[in-house]
């Protein structure tokens, strides 16, 4: 795009990608309810830590004994070892290996595990009882059998929403935990606060499981094209919805039930004296796999801008020329073995990370079984070469999971956060950078659990580092008298910080630090348009079939900056404007902290008019600037990629009138009423004021 305001970039670029999607056939495939006892780990490893009274670290050898509790309290397993040696307070320890004590409820560790999805072990050394218990998650549980250890209906609707509902955990995540003489010291989890008039909560102790690899790539540039598969009329989705529960205990869709308000925030845009036109558009990959969604996401870097549609990707040169595939993305881990390499299962996040000059590449891997993220970093500069290869087991389906980069020293990181498909259950994760970046074998990641709305991860934006010190941060979004959030009092942006630490996990922690709402000069809003993970919602030209509004969570990205005198966030999600009816928009934020804490510092909801806009992700650049693409459409006009833009000097939440990236000619007919599930504005690291954007349209 081109800007000429003052202090702006004198020319800059607005690129598109202009993908066409299908779909094709995905047969569910159901395993057995029941798994066998060997599909649940007979022994777990733990590596833990232990001090004494005074908080020294412990040293030498102590009689162990470790009992097991279940969910509601009651022990169902002990064991005893003769000999647990302890170094500088570490030991490590073969949990499963001991001497089984009689009289318990189970025979052993494994018969537990397969009975049990969460266990919580007490450790003794030397006859004292030591604190806090360890969490573990075991390997082998389905998530059916999560819902009824829980006690839970899992089709509220008469229809399984969950894709890979019967499949297993492949890993067991265990609870970091510094261990003291049980009195010791307080036993508190949880710490609160009152400060700013928010209240902080600290989550302490995450859960830790293992990454497999590194194993280097062959090239990106030898992998094989991807063949194009045809499009069906009847073509099921690659990625259906994934939530089990769609309706609150008096059976009423979330989503429909909080109080609505006419959206505040809607109104007419500015004068189009400063909206810039393209200056580059060229198609990105077309319906290589025949699937849908799209799931349209991409990069950008010095030189190269790299896509990807689900399950392939494609490199480009900045003219828009294909330099390499589209290639499907599992093939990257081709020789690795496991799932990474046996499925394409999509939902993939593309990140350039700046700082270190790199591409990180990573979808999940889901199929038969297994819950596992892929990561591929770059071994130089080139995403034409060749990648540092990875699998980072999670405990749990990691559905629609989001990345950041962050490159402060003390928290150097890749956050994530996932949705796990249930009511209050969405979880953060640590993955380890520094290693990853230098090709060696990472460190444990670390995660927290049940969180109450999916947490986007911010993502560094600019040459500068973060502030010094400044942990990860995370937002999430919050419908006051909305029951899915469990009914809180008002509308809500909640900020957290994820404090790792890679040499001692038991001192990371996770912080609520703010929670912005009205009092605080957040605009009112309502989530969901048409309701929770209602698909047939958003009219189309020529047919009764509507499309889906991807408005329950934050959408792709969190854009972090560091100007010197303030830090920014800037993000968007989808709300419905109307308080009778339906109508979608983006809303969009800017916070800053200038030292004090996160506030508003703008915000705008963009609907100037009656048609539908949504799956919006934005952007800002060096100067402040601030870019928007989305969808736009409705029963008159087919859904097309529009932008709309705000130079740094216009009037707080205020945006220019749109502009039409493309136009698109047909609409969504096949058997699933989905869209897509995000886009991606990305900023060009090489003058950073070129925004970059990739989106889809039908064209047919």
């Amino acid at each position: 795009m081109s800007l000429t305001r003052e202090g702006a970039c004198r020319t800059c670029l607005f690129d598109a990608f202009l993908p066409i999607f299908a779909a094709a056939v995905l047969a569910a495939v159901p395993l057995s309810a029941a798994p066998a006892l060997d599909g649940f780990p007979d022994s777990v490893s733990y590596a833990g830590y232990a001090v004494d009274a005074a908080g020294a670290p412990l040293d030498g050898g102590f009689a162990a004994t470790m009992r097991y509790y279940g969910a509601t309290g009651e022990l169902v397993y002990a064991e005893s070892l003769e000999r647990l040696g302890v170094a500088a307070g570490a030991f490590e320890v073969e949990l499963g290996s001991g001497l089984a004590t009689a009289g318990v409820a189970y025979g052993s560790l494994q018969a537990v595990f397969a009975a049990h999805p969460e266990v919580e072990l007490e450790v003794s050394l030397g006859g004292t009882v030591y604190e806090p218990r360890i969490g573990i998650l075991p390997a082998g549980h389905s998530l059916k059998s999560r819902l009824v250890a829980a006690g839970v209906r899992s089709e509220e609707d008469g229809e399984e929403h969950w894709k890979g509902y019967e499949s297993r955990s492949a890993g067991t995540a265990t609870q970091s935990a510094i261990l003291a003489p049980a009195g010791s010291r307080p036993r508190a989890e949880e710490a609160r606060a009152e400060e700013g008039g928010a209240e902080q909560r600290v989550w302490r102790r995450p859960y830790t499981l293992p990454v497999v690899g590194p194993m280097l790539s062959r090239p990106v540039r030898d992998l094989p094209k991807a063949v194009p598969l045809p499009m069906r009329d009847d073509a099921r989705e690659v990625n259906p919805p994934r939530h089990e529960i769609l309706f609150d205990e008096d059976g009423n869709r979330f989503g429909t039930i909080a109080p609505k308000t006419d959206d505040p925030l809607a109104g007419p845009s500015l004068p189009p004296t400063l909206t810039p036109a393209l200056n580059l558009d060229f198609e990105g990959i077309n319906n290589v796999n025949g699937v849908l969604p799209p799931d349209t996401e991409g990069t950008v870097g010095p030189n190269h801008y790299v896509q990807v549609v689900n399950l392939s990707f494609a490199v480009y040169d900045k003219s828009g020329n294909l330099l390499a595939g589209p290639s499907n993305t599992n093939t990257l881990w081709s020789g690795f073995g496991g799932p990474c390499q046996s499925f394409n299962d999509g939902d993939a996040i593309f990140m350039y990370d700046q700082q270190a000059d790199r591409w990180v590449f990573s979808q999940f891997a889901v199929s038969s079984g297994n819950e596992s993220v892929c990561f591929a970093v770059s071994q130089t500069n080139d995403p034409t070469g060749s990648f540092y290869l990875y699998e980072v087991v999670t405990p749990r389906f990691p559905d629609y999971f989001k990345l950041g980069v962050w490159p402060d020293p003390g928290n150097n990181a890749y956050f994530m956060g996932t949705n796990s498909g249930f009511q209050g259950q969405y979880d953060v994760f640590a993955v380890d950078r520094a290693n990853m970046l230098a090709g060696l074998a990472a460190r444990p990641m670390q995660l927290f659990q049940n969180f109450p709305n999916l947490l986007m991860p911010a993502d560094v934006d600019g040459p500068s580092f973060p502030a010094a010190g400044r942990p990860g941060l995370f937002y999430t979004i919050r419908d006051g008298g909305e029951p899915y959030f469990f009914s809180p009092p008002t509308d809500s942006i909640d900020v957290y910080e994820f404090d790792v630490d890679w040499n001692t996990p038991a001192n990371s922690t996770f912080t609520l630090t703010d929670v912005i709402t009205p009092a605080q000069g957040l605009a009112d809003f309502n989530w969901t348009v048409c309701g929770f993970f209602v698909s047939n919602c958003i009219p189309q030209p020529g047919t009764a079939q509507g499309i889906d509004s991807a408005s329950w969570w934050p959408m792709q990205r969190l854009v972090y900056r560091n100007f010197g005198s303030h830090e920014t966030l800037v993000g968007t999600w989808t709300v419905d404007v109307l308080a009778a009816g339906n109508r979608a928009a983006p809303r969009w934020f800017e916070l800053r902290d200038g030292g004090g804490g996160w506030t508003i510092y703008q915000q705008g909801t963009h609907s100037p008019d009656a048609i539908h806009r949504w799956m919006g992700s934005i952007g800002m650049d060096g100067s402040g600037n601030i870019a928007l693409g989305y969808s736009r459409g409705d029963g008159s006009n087919f859904p097309s990629i529009y932008y709309a833009t705000r130079a740094a000097g216009d009037p707080l939440g205020s945006l220019q009138a749109e502009a039409v990236l493309i136009d698109g000619n047909g609409s969504q007919t096949h058997s699933a009423a989905r869209w897509g599930d995000y886009s991606s504005m990305e900023l060009d690291p090489a003058d950073d004021c070129t925004f970059w954007y990739t989106n889809e349209y039908l064209a047919a």
